[in-house]
């Protein structure tokens, strides 16, 4: 049934996320209300209605047609123009930034909808058309092509909002500033604002048993909630043994469970059941699938095709907001059941291995631009001044700045650019105290 469930899932999710999804909903609603309008065109009631409406009505036979029908041609020919600028901005969107920004772009509401309603208007004018009468006392679905018109009217207007739409869509900035946002409302939706109380993670002996992911994929979410209830029902606890966003083969080992003895094969099905893996990583799933097109995009934006540093440094100051949010939040990592026993123990997300995956790229591809190395040691030290209480990552950024002097003094030759790296290392000592003492370039 888990299996089942799981397979439902994915399926919807697929389905949803498709660009095809929205548009096909408006198709049919447009022809339920075509139907719906030749059904009652000749109502009395209606017929009531249509005389006091009567300067508004079509009373002509060919007059009727001929406008149907010039509907129908410019409404394609307004979804052709427009489909073709979805797929020109897809096409730049994955050569010059990142092909992991397609789903955010496919994924929008409004082109889909805009989409949806030219197809709708399409559908509805040529059931319209079906609809005149060569004989017989009523002739003319007036009321539909009154109909119809409003609706050719309404595409229009869509069309002009559309071509606006999707050429701001396309500029970098705007595509930076919505991976930005939510990648910092998923950040938001893991802090639980106070200070968890701690709980000692138990030993994992040889008491707890693995079991093995049946599919590859990325990790995305876990259901907690019939999590705890297997766990509380069969009284068990499970290490989670991979953070959020890991990307995992078939047959890894990656959650541990404590029963005192071996579950059976039915409960073990039941709590894989509980986790989703597939192999789009969207922002909406993870904090670290926004890092990582972030990334990406200034990764790109610095690749010799490119060429593009002002791009990786908006980048970088995004990405700083984004470390400094992520160093204040107090994730939740214990779960624990209706009795008050800890269930479920999960992975953290190690801030020496997000630094290590978005901001090494960008030193390595941007070591020879001072520029970049110099909004790199920027962030650093914003960090830096971040953690300047605390001091709970003064280890993973220390080395990371050492790693950044390091390659400034091998790629930098020029002495002005050397004297900004050697200013900006006397900030971060400064800003750090005592723990940051750093050699400085020569």
């Amino acid at each position: 049934m888990k299996n089942i469930w799981y397979t439902l899932k994915i399926s919807l999710h697929r389905t949803t996320s498709s660009i095809a999804f929205i548009p096909t909903l408006f198709a049919f609603c447009g022809l339920a209300l075509s139907f719906l309008v030749a059904s009652v065109e000749y109502e009395p009631w209606v017929l009531d209605f249509k005389e006091k409406i009567g300067f508004l009505l079509i009373g002509s036979l060919d007059n009727g047609r001929l406008i149907l029908g010039t509907l129908v041609a410019s409404t394609i020919s307004l979804m052709v123009f427009s489909f073709s600028m979805v797929m020109i901005v897809l096409s730049q969107a994955s050569s010059s930034l990142s092909p992991r920004v397609l789903p955010g772009l496919i994924s929008n509401k409004p082109h889909q909808i805009i989409l949806g309603f030219y197809l709708a208007t399409i559908l509805f004018s040529l059931i319209m058309i079906i609809n005149f009468q060569a004989e017989g006392e009523y002739k003319i679905p007036s009321l539909g092509i009154l109909f119809a018109m409003a609706f050719g009217i309404t595409s229009l207007t869509l069309f002009i909002y559309f071509i606006h739409s999707i050429s701001k869509s396309i500029q970098v900035e705007t595509i930076l500033h919505n991976i930005f946002k939510s990648t910092l409302h998923q950040i938001g939706l893991r802090d639980q604002k106070e200070p968890q109380q701690e709980i000692q993670i138990p030993d994992q002996g040889n008491a707890w048993l693995d079991i093995c992911t049946k599919r590859a994929g990325y990790l995305k979410k876990v259901n907690e909630e019939d999590l705890i209830l297997l766990a509380d029902k069969h009284d068990f606890q499970l290490s989670i043994c991979s953070p959020i966003g890991q990307f995992l083969v078939e047959g890894y080992p990656f959650l541990k469970v404590n029963a005192g003895q071996k579950l059976p094969e039915t409960v073990n099905a039941e709590i894989m059941g509980c986790f989703t893996f597939y192999f789009d990583d969207e922002v909406e799933d993870h904090y670290m699938f926004g890092f990582k097109q972030v990334s990406e995009i200034a990764t790109k934006a610095l690749s010799p095709g490119i060429n593009d540093p002002g791009t990786a440094i908006k980048a970088l100051d995004l990405l700083s907001v984004l470390f400094i949010r992520l160093m204040a939040i107090h994730e939740s990592l214990v779960v624990s059941g209706k009795d008050g026993k800890a269930r479920i123990f999960h992975s953290p997300v190690k801030l020496e291995e997000l630094i290590f995956q978005n901001l090494i790229p960008i030193r390595e591809f941007g070591k020879k631009d001072v520029l970049v190395m110099v909004k790199l040691l920027e962030v650093l030290k914003n960090m830096v001044f971040a953690d300047r209480n605390d001091g709970k990552f003064t280890e993973p950024l220390l080395k990371t700045v050492q790693s950044c002097i390091q390659c400034a003094d091998a790629a930098l030759k020029n002495s002005l650019d050397r004297e900004q790296i050697n200013s900006l290392i006397q900030h971060i000592e400064k800003t750090g105290g005592e723990k940051y003492r750093l050699e400085h370039l020569r």
